[in-house]
């Protein structure tokens, strides 16, 4: 196993998340992040979402997770789960993407293509992003979507390095940006899309294992959970 991606579809978590919860597979700080969460929906995706990494997990990996929590480093980073996984996972409406690597660090987000986000039109940090898609002729979306697209992949180039939007902000960061679009880059990256509904973004080190291939998709029902309620 080299990297694995798996996407998890949430649509029907509200009828799962409550026995999701009386099974004790999350932890107490998990269980104490759901409670403050207001929009059901969100509240619901969440307890589901972090279910099925955990089964994921114990089914596919041989790893249990059940009641413990993820440990993040200083910088933010998911601590390896132990010496040969390392993961990191990103949440949106209706979907949880869970990034698994055995040969190093790994970075993914996504996001939902549904939803518009008037922020980012208004983001400049992503616009070198947009004109790299453009140049290089990756995947052709409407301008919303575009700028979607470049916002996981900033997202995921920032969970691989450890550090957040803010620190690449406030430090003004461009150069750093540029270097991983330039084809010199340190990185490999990669963007997905689903359905015309979601689109995602995994980010490895070239340093760590260059790949010639693609990393292997894999899809989780969440009725599985089901197995530990």
């Amino acid at each position: 196993m080299s990297l694995d991606i798996w996407r998890i579809d949430l649509t029907d978590a509200k009828l799962l998340a409550p026995h999701v919860l009386n099974a004790k597979i999350l932890c107490n700080h998990e269980r104490q992040h759901a409670s403050r969460l207001l929009n059901a929906t969100q509240k619901s995706e969440y307890i589901v979402g972090r279910g099925a990494i955990k089964a994921i997990l114990r089914i596919q990996y041989n790893t249990d997770q059940f009641g413990k929590s993820f440990i993040k480093t200083i910088r933010g980073k998911i601590s390896p789960i132990n010496d040969r996984l390392n993961i990191c996972y990103s949440r949106t409406l209706s979907y949880c993407i869970l990034a698994i690597y055995s040969k190093g660090e790994v970075g993914v987000d996504c996001e939902n293509l549904g939803v518009r986000s008037t922020e980012l039109h208004s983001l400049p940090l992503i616009d070198p992003i947009v004109d790299y898609l453009n140049k290089n002729n990756i995947l052709s979306l409407s301008k919303t979507a575009q700028r979607l697209q470049a916002w996981t992949i900033l997202e995921a180039l920032i969970k691989l390095h450890g550090c957040t939007l803010l620190d690449i902000a406030e430090n003004d960061r461009v150069d750093w940006l540029n270097v991983r679009l330039s084809e010199d880059s340190p990185v490999l990256f990669n963007s997905q899309t689903h359905e015309n509904q979601l689109v995602f973004t995994w980010a490895i080190h070239k340093s760590v294992a260059p790949m010639s291939h693609a990393p292997t998709f894999n899809t989780y029902a969440i009725d599985e959970l089901e197995l530990f309620c």
